[in-house]
């Protein structure tokens, strides 16, 4: 049975190795509930199980996302299926010299592959230097003579109905201009194409089949240019501008967003008007508008690497969208198209090719488990996990209920990365409302909010909404941004990951915003929502190596010895961000962390009533005098 209705996991549904799980902890996880009020459509329906004996793999940034994905792209020999919301299909998987060797050095199979690439770009595009573009590792596992792997695609649809593709069209050619073997499809974003009337394919997946088993990745990370980062995020010289990012492969229309000399959400401080501002003004539609050709030159992200029976729920998602991507509409493409200068011989009409049953593609891995390349440590232990989505044509809102459940059973600590946190109402509702309902006992509550500078979208009612979670108790929550530095210059580190980690037991990772679109419009009284996708883990060694990588990369030489402490943490954070201070203030900085520009307006706002009140006992005493 392809997709299931459960209310609680048992033990006839999951394959138990560890305890039977406690059903205080079972409420967690996200679940069917027909007598739910709050939901807008005839009751929940989530499509996975959770299920024990998964190991995961927490990845930080697009060098260590892409790193990984790419070793298991050439580790496939069963099938390939990337699921692709923004999508270049040139980035460069591996750069520098350190990174290469290591990839190519790590099997026979790799040297192979690996070679065949660097003759393929060679061929196609005169390119001598080793570098591993996505587009050319696909193509070689799709044509291998001896070998074949098939590699498919879903991805975001180019239609014109669709506004700020992100270069989809250009993609689209890319990838049929390259190779013929390779099944691509495309997904609708909305209207009466995947059941959204409002809203955009978001889910951000992988799945690779070997001869052990399956690799499946989730998160917030894309195939696009602009996302591959190091995790120290310093600014080099020839790093991701549009005159260096992976020359012939880009996309015009997407180099064309990213510059060193401004970026998205950059404060600039005019000497002589004396005073900032930011380049980009809230409410743009789309990236790059109004930005003054600035865009993120910093990306942080976070992605998970997994093995184990959730992979299998993760390759069955993908069936569920290659089923009902687009196979009726045609695409007008360029008359010309040539891999060297984007012009060259191209029908101009496409029409899709029947598609492939692929039930019996992955039905021989449901009960086996790849490895982990990874020697961490927190990637060996079993643990037991959920894939949970957005998709509104399964009636599917199981991120929703995940964050639902996470926040309003949160017992001592909530750490939240997100571009747009609280921009849902319901969402915030939730968090507020179980921070008012805790017990004396419960009152060192904590809440750390890390998100952007600024945002693309919705930064007024952000700012709004977090001001309103702050006040909640100033002592106990805080909001943070990441920035990093060039001279003077203090460069903000765009924050698109999408992650929460509760009570250090419970992590969620996936492509979902808080905001309506992320929740899948399960809160919206309009018609809209995104479909989106992420991983729920139960483990306190998994949940802690999360929030301790994240903690380390944003706190730098200011880390604490003890990150385990949630207490340590939040003071940590606290005193290093007083010390980096704003993000539009200047000098050198610990680490990427300063304080939201939220402060701005609930330090304005806490200064001025306290000025209000001072006065007004003044007069009452000065009143009472006379």
């Amino acid at each position: 049975m392809l997709y299931k209705k459960v209310s609680e996991p048992s033990r006839e549904d999951m394959d138990i190795n560890h305890a039977k799980i406690e059903f205080d902890k079972q409420e967690l996880w996200a679940k069917t509930d027909k007598n739910d009020t709050d939901i807008k459509s005839s009751g929940l329906n989530v499509s996975y199980l959770p299920q024990d004996g998964n190991h995961i793999q927490w990845l930080l940034d697009g060098r260590d996302s892409m790193f990984e994905m790419c070793d298991a792209f050439i580790r496939a020999t069963k099938f390939i299926y990337v699921l692709a919301s923004f999508f270049s299909p040139g980035i460069n998987m591996v750069r520098g010299e350190e990174d290469y060797k290591k990839m190519y050095n790590k099997s026979a199979l790799h040297k192979k592959i690996l070679d065949e690439v660097n003759n393929l770009n060679k061929t196609k595009q005169n390119i001598t230097e080793k570098t591993v573009p996505l587009i050319s590792l696909l193509a070689v596992k799709a044509q291998n003579k001896d070998d074949p792997v098939p590699v498919r695609i879903v991805m975001f649809h180019p239609s014109y109905v669709q506004k700020g593709t992100f270069g989809s069209e250009e993609a689209f050619e890319m990838v049929r201009a390259w190779s013929n073997k390779i099944d691509i499809r495309l997904a609708m974003w909305g209207s009466n194409f995947e059941g959204h009337e409002i809203g955009v394919h978001h889910q951000k997946s992988s799945v690779v089949g070997t001869d052990e088993g399956i690799i499946g990745f989730c998160g917030g990370m894309d195939f696009a240019f602009g996302r591959w980062n190091k995790s120290e995020h310093n600014q080099v010289k020839n790093f991701d501008t549009p005159d260096t990012v992976d020359p012939p492969f880009r996309i015009d229309t997407q180099m064309n967003w990213i510059s060193n000399k401004s970026v998205m959400g950059e404060y600039i401080w005019d000497k002589e008007k004396k005073k900032g501002s930011y380049i980009c003004k809230p409410g743009n539609e789309w990236f790059g508008e109004g930005c003054e050709e600035g865009s993120q030159a910093f990306w942080h992200d976070v992605h998970a690497k997994v093995v184990g029976p959730v992979a299998y729920d993760l390759a069955l998602n993908f069936i569920r969208r290659y089923e009902k991507a687009d196979t009726n509409y045609s695409i007008t493409e360029s008359d010309t198209f040539d891999l060297s200068k984007n012009k060259g011989t191209m029908p101009t009409k496409f029409q899709f090719p029947p598609k492939d049953d692929l039930k019996n593609e992955i039905e021989q891995y449901k009960n086996k488990c790849a490895s982990l390349s990874s020697q961490d440590g927190y990637s060996r232990e079993k643990v037991w996990a959920q894939i949970v989505r957005s998709y509104s044509p399964d009636e599917d809102y199981g991120i929703w209920d995940a964050y639902r459940n996470l926040f309003s059973k949160a017992k001592k600590s909530i750490y939240i990365e997100n571009q747009y946190p609280f921009e849902d109402g319901e969402v915030l509702k939730v968090l507020i409302n179980n921070s008012k309902n805790k017990k004396k006992s419960e009152k060192d509550f904590k809440v750390i909010v890390v998100a952007p500078v600024m945002p693309d979208h919705y930064d007024t009612v952000i700012r709004k909404n977090l001001t309103k979670l702050i006040n909640m108790n100033r002592d106990k929550i805080a909001a943070y941004s990441l920035v990093s530095t060039s001279g003077e210059r203090r460069i903000p580190i765009y924050v698109h990951a999408k992650i929460a980690v509760v009570d250090d037991e419970w992590a969620i990772v996936g492509s979902a915003n808080l905001d309506r679109f992320g929740m899948g419009g399960a809160t919206s009284k309009q018609p809209r929502g995104s479909s989106e996708m992420a991983i729920l883990v139960h483990g306190k060694e998994q949940a802690l190596a999360l929030r301790n990588l994240l903690a380390r990369e944003h706190l730098g030489s200011g880390a604490p010895v003890n990150l385990d402490d949630f207490d340590n943490l939040f003071d940590a954070f606290k005193n290093v961000a007083a010390k980096n201070r704003l993000p539009k203030d200047k000098g050198p900085i610990i680490g990427h962390l300063v304080k939201h520009r939220v402060y701005e307006d609930v330090d304005s706002k806490y200064s001025g009533s306290l000025k209000s009140l001072i006065s007004h006992y003044l007069r009452r005493i000065f009143s009472y005098r006379e």
